[in-house]
């Protein structure tokens, strides 16, 4: 066995138990979330075990499976430049998810964990890496010896103390660690901040599930205590390291960004753009007294940026800067929630004093493959079930300028109809004839110049045979959905999110009955159902495509004062507002059927008054026509009484007489 392949923890000759862990000690230390033996099975029977596995992530069915199985736990660590050659302790290694990242990228892992039943997953977990070995124990039972190159503490250093105010255990631990480095190695802790922005707008803190307990100094008591920077940064300071700390969003359970405080030097502007709030609270949710993302972005301009992330991570080492971060490097985030073809590594790297994007796919060939692979600025990736949809990345500059969304948050119906045909008119100018269509080119994805013109900043997602018009239903329903959020419900004169994204729609030019939307909703299920990664996994594609629909219906269909931002004050006055929202729905149904029926009255009234025109009018001509004849008739009588009267008509009476006895002789009676 060579120097690498091998330890003083793994010479100990600790005895092996039938799940293959080696035990050290068995301590009264028990922390069980519940979900141990459940995990075991799904591990067991898992095929893919990567660290990107998409098998295990579409398993999780709770908050506790989600935390193990989903790919977004290593995302805490991805942005560091591990090496092969690395030897590695992890202290508190849970049920083994960054246990699996770790084997993934160093031929050589010590992973000691306290508590056996977890241990038995993190075992199962890693059972295809030969370079890992897993431990019951903790840190004290790992012999003294100064020869790991690094030495991982992941959501570890907040239960040392049990919750204790008193440093001395936190401190003990601390050199303990640091006595099992090598001369050029490198501590990573992360843990939560215990004055992160999410605490300060009201989330309950997440180990004692209650408001701003942290912020307080955990007054009841607590399991387990946070810290702040200054405080982290005081304590690793007597262990003879130099820390560097990063702050990471939401926070180090499920990250999606890591970032330097040089990023708040070179754009501060990035730091709030980038993360995406609120920030999820994972013990159920609970109503923020204010506006998370808004909080952030004041903290980042009072120059509190780096004291309020609401975790850290921090790379301790008895170098000014530990190796582990990239030089050039000021920050890494990710994609949420994607399916491991479509998952991706976004890094903010400084270049020649300019700040680039570097885009990047993760590699899907081969278990266990976490290795970036950059397709370039104009090839896509196509997924493994061959639809259209395809990842279009590479290397591009950053453009400062103003938020387009923001822009739009701000702007009145005429200038919203000004900047949004802008983007349409943008859209039209990326269209080329059998070319893949940018269907992520999109408000969201813009900035505005001083001069007016819009540029695209974040556009990975391409397709096929896709029409313009698509791309422009896609636009206004997202749009749609975020403007309810970032702006008041009174800004709308609606009172729901489809409201808003009709009427969005409107201003683009769709048609103004909204009979746009529902196929606006089918194309985007079918998308987010084959890009987006749900857990629990449905079993088919169709009802996948029909979960993501009753999802954006159920957004939709979300009274304004629940979807916005600008809802701060607690529950009851949230759920008066959501009442008001519901009640003026109802009203407006009801102004609806009034103008129905109006509109309906109004016909008839119109219909009959037409029909009696028509009958005034035949009168009129009978009238006309009985006048005429009343005119003859008179005219007759007249010309009779003179024929009568005349010397003609006397002379003529013994012919009419003889004439008259004729006729009855001519007739007799019975004939």
């Amino acid at each position: 066995m060579s120097e690498l392949a091998t330890t003083p923890l793994r010479q100990i000759g600790a005895s092996v138990d039938e799940d293959g862990c080696r035990i050290l000690s068995v301590t009264p230390f028990h922390y069980l979330d519940g979900a141990e033996q459940r995990l075991f099975d799904i591990i067991e029977g898992a095929d893919d075990l990567s660290s990107t596995s998409d098998e295990l992530a579409g398993s999780a069915q709770t908050w506790p499976e989600r935390y193990h199985l989903s790919h977004d736990r290593a995302n805490v660590l991805r942005p560091l430049a591990l090496q092969r050659t690395f030897r590695v302790l992890e202290v508190g290694a849970g049920c083994g998810a960054i246990t699996r990242y770790l084997g993934e990228e160093c031929d050589l892992v010590d992973a000691v964990e306290p508590v056996p039943a977890r241990a038995r997953v993190a075992r199962t977990r890693t059972r295809d890496l030969p370079g890992v070995e897993v431990f019951v124990g903790d840190l004290f039972d790992v012999p003294g010896v100064n020869v790991y190159d690094v030495i991982v503490l992941v959501g570890v250093l907040e239960y040392v103390g049990s919750g204790s105010p008193d440093l001395a255990p936190y401190e003990k631990f601390l050199h303990r660690a640091t006595s099992l480095l090598t001369d050029d190695g490198t501590l990573l802790v992360a843990i939560e901040n215990r004055i992160g922005v999410k605490y300060l707008s009201g989330a309950p803190e997440d180990h004692s599930n209650r408001p701003f307990d942290s912020l307080e100094g955990y007054p009841n008591g607590s399991l387990a205590r946070t810290f702040s920077r200054s405080e982290l940064e005081s304590l690793i300071l007597q262990t003879s390291l130099t820390p560097r700390v990063f702050g990471a969003f939401p926070d180090y359970k499920l990250t999606r960004i890591v970032m330097a405080d040089e990023l708040l030097g070179a754009d501060e502007s990035l730091a709030y753009r980038i993360p995406h709030f609120p920030s999820p609270d994972w013990g159920g949710a609970v109503d923020r007294v204010a506006n998370e993302g808004a909080v952030w972005r004041t903290m980042i301009e009072a120059g509190l940026g780096a004291q309020t992330a609401n975790s850290f991570v921090i790379l301790a080492s008895r170098q000014p800067l530990s190796p582990l971060w990239p030089p050039d490097l000021l920050a890494a985030y990710y994609s949420t929630a994607r399916r491991a073809a479509y998952a991706s590594e976004t890094r903010v790297v400084n270049q020649d004093d300019s700040i680039v994007f570097d885009r990047r796919a993760f590699a899907a060939d081969g278990a266990g493959s976490n290795t970036p692979i950059d397709y370039g600025s104009t090839t896509g990736r196509e997924s493994p079930s061959d639809t259209p949809v395809q990842l279009q990345l590479g290397r591009t500059p950053w453009t400062g300028g103003t938020d387009f969304l923001v822009l739009l948050s701000h702007a009145n119906d005429k200038e919203l109809i000004d900047w949004l045909g802008r983007w349409t008119d943008l859209l039209s100018d990326e269209f080329e004839q059998g070319q893949p269509v940018p269907i992520d080119l999109l408000p969201h994805n813009l900035v505005a110049l001083p001069d007016g013109t819009l540029r695209v900043i974040d556009s990975k997602f391409v397709q096929r045979g896709i029409a313009r018009e698509a791309v422009v239903a896609r636009g206004a329903l997202v749009t749609g959905q975020r403007l309810s959020r970032m702006t008041k419900p009174s800004r709308w004169g609606a009172f729901t999110v489809e409201a808003v994204v009709r009427y969005v729609g409107t201003l683009i030019g769709l048609p103004a009955d909204g009979s746009w939307i529902a196929d606006a909703v089918a194309s985007e299920a079918a998308f987010q159902a084959e890009v987006s990664l749900q857990t629990p996994e449905p079993t088919t594609r169709e009802e996948a495509v029909a979960m993501q629909e009753a999802v954006l219906w159920d957004e939709l269909r979300r009274p304004l004062a629940r979807s916005s931002q600008h809802n701060p004050g607690g529950g009851a006055r949230a759920a008066l507002e959501a009442e008001l929202s519901r009640m003026g729905a109802a009203y407006g149904t009801l102004v609806d059927s009034h103008d129905a029926l109006v509109s309906a009255h109004q016909t008839v009234v119109e219909s009959n008054a037409d029909a009696l025109s028509n009958l005034l009018g035949q009168l009129a001509t009978s009238q006309t026509e009985l006048g005429n004849a009343r005119i003859d008739l008179d005219a007759h009588v007249a010309e009779f009484v003179r024929i009568k009267s005349s010397s003609s008509w006397k002379i003529t009476r013994p012919l009419r007489a003889v004439s008259q006895l004729f006729r009855r002789n001519s007739h007799p009676s019975g004939s």
